[in-house]
């Protein structure tokens, strides 16, 4: 009995342990998702280091979801002429090249970073895609918590990776990415077999995806460089436009015969949604960077800690959407998505109230006395905690608002994470404009106010010029000068971060608006036919 006891207990360990050695593949996925999740940590050091303005540090990271979209657009027909491993370890080759190419500086060094980024992101496609096909059914919870939780811990290890050395190294975070994607291809080549799930079948031809990727090349340069160069005053910004409008038309041409009509029918507002959520999830990373680097200066590990309760308030909804209430999902369709926009709403109130109620008019602000802080962690995050719940909450409920047509919803859901990568590509654009073009209009306010009131200004040049001298600065009152020519522009900063909060506060409640609508007119179409 004894020794068949023990025979069984063995039986059990080695199933247990070809069944972890079979979730190798799961190290590449994790790889990925932790570095598309946190690897915008270094850019604020390497911008500086380098020079670089917003627009040009920001479009890294567009060039990197937009190629890493793009690419899972590919790989359905990919998976057709090589398999699902193959392509996978090719992802990540691509990845360790891509984070590679970011370290070396020769040549012109933006150009370079671009196609780095454009390469990496590729690769990471390339991953999110296939790695969980050669996993089998016992592995999709724990694929499912690695998407909950990795983008919750990759700012934090990416950040970790650029302070090994006490100070905020940017090379260190590409050369993270670059390791863990090498430790996931060690991996995956360690496996002598890998169980593959059948491919999908594509859907139609490629032909309309040169087009689409030559028009986001366009869309990017435009939308990035537009503020910068006058936008249609300048001549490469109108032949950017030009191609963009040309590249789009071409792709829509040769798609437009393989759209189903259906299937955009029932879930247009699914697809949206997703696009809306993607941008917000990853704007409201990006803007805690350069808050911490513009209104308080934050080293890459401080700077983590204003973005988490982002993404720990999504992790939380994406895992209460998993818990289910008499066999049915907790989150129900569009009242779960009305409740999620306006935790959102919610949330960007309660930021915007902590930008505008701080005295940040203060002349003071700006000296290193630091009388009155700016918000920092503790101040934002409630707000921001509550923001992460509304946007897991609403994305969740629209990925479960499945069609009533399975083949249907095997048609569509590939294109869910797709269009979000794309938001969230478009979301950095969109944060190059706001920054330039509010801080131009903001500043103007400051300034022009200052100029008008005069007795103001001299009574805080006055007051600067006082506190510079009792603290016994050489040359005090040209020393005001300057602070209050910093000042102006301090003041511009935060307004324009109470102006985004704005511009999202009115963009969730309409939304809400819209879908309380849409709701009710469904309810009031359902109630005549029962």
């Amino acid at each position: 009995m004894a020794t068949s006891e023990t025979s069984s207990t063995f039986a059990k360990l080695a199933r247990a342990r070809d069944q972890v050695l079979a979730g190798r593949p799961m190290i590449a996925l994790v790889a990925v998702l932790l570095t598309t999740g946190g690897h915008t940590m270094n850019l604020r050091e390497m911008g500086v280091s380098q020079g670089w303005v917003a627009a040009e540090v920001y479009a890294l990271q567009s060039c990197y979801l937009v190629s890493l979209a793009l690419t899972m657009l590919a790989c359905p027909a990919l998976s057709q002429r090589w398999s699902c491993r193959g392509l996978t370890q090719s992802g990540l080759m691509l990845a360790v090249v891509g984070s590679l190419l970011n370290v070396v500086e020769v040549g012109d060094p933006l150009s370079l970073f671009l196609i780095g980024r454009v390469v990496a992101g590729a690769g990471a496609g390339m991953v999110i895609y296939f790695a969980p096909r050669l996993l089998d059914h016992d592995w999709q919870i724990p694929v499912a918590w690695a998407a909950i939780l990795c983008p919750v811990a990759g700012p934090g290890a990416v950040a970790i990776a650029t302070m090994l050395y006490e100070s905020s190294e940017w090379q260190y975070g590409f050369l993270f990415e670059g390791i863990v994607a090498a430790i996931g291809l060690v991996a995956l080549l360690s496996m002598a077999e890998t169980y593959e799930s059948p491919p999908r079948t594509p859907r139609g031809s490629l032909a309309y995806l040169p087009g689409l990727v030559v028009a986001s090349a366009a869309l990017i340069y435009g939308l990035h460089w537009g503020q910068l160069h006058g936008w249609m005053e300048s001549d490469d910004i109108v032949v950017a436009t030009a191609t963009c409008v040309c590249a789009l038309v071409v792709s829509l041409g040769l798609v437009w015969p393989q759209l189903d009509w259906a299937v955009l029918k029932e879930n247009w507002i699914r697809l949206a949604l997703f696009f809306f959520g993607g941008m917000c999830q990853f704007f409201h990373g990006y803007i805690m960077n350069i808050y911490g680097g513009m209104i308080v200066n934050l080293s890459s590990w401080q700077r983590t800690w204003l973005i988490w309760p982002l993404p720990i308030g999504i992790a939380i909804s994406l895992a209460v959407s998993r818990l289910r209430w008499h066999h049915r999902r907790v989150i129900l369709g569009l009242p779960g998505t009305i409740l999620g926009l306006l935790l959102l709403a919610g949330g960007i109130h309660l930021c915007y109230q902590q930008m505008m109620e701080w005295p940040y008019w203060d002349i003071r602000d700006v000296v290193d006395l630091n009388w009155f802080p700016a918000p920092g962690q503790w101040e934002l995050a409630p707000g921001r905690l509550l923001m992460g719940l509304g946007i897991g909450l609403f994305m969740v409920a629209m990925d479960a608002q499945v069609s009533p047509d399975p083949e249907r919803e095997v048609t569509v859901r590939p294109f869910l994470n797709v269009v979000q990568f794309i938001g969230g590509g478009i979301a950095a654009a969109v944060l190059v404009n706001f920054l330039i073009i509010g801080h131009k209009i903001h500043y103007s306010y400051s300034a022009d106010r200052d100029t008008i009131q005069a007795e103001e200004l001299s009574q805080r040049g006055v007051l600067l010029s006082d506190m510079l001298r009792q603290a016994g600065q050489p040359a005090p009152d040209r020393s005001a000068e300057v602070l209050l020519y910093r000042f102006v522009n301090y003041e511009a900063d935060n307004l324009v971060f109470a102006t985004i909060y704005v511009a999202f506060f009115l963009t969730a409640l309409i939304l809400a608006g819209v879908f309380v609508g849409l709701w009710i007119w469904r309810r009031m179409r359902v109630a005549p036919e029962s």
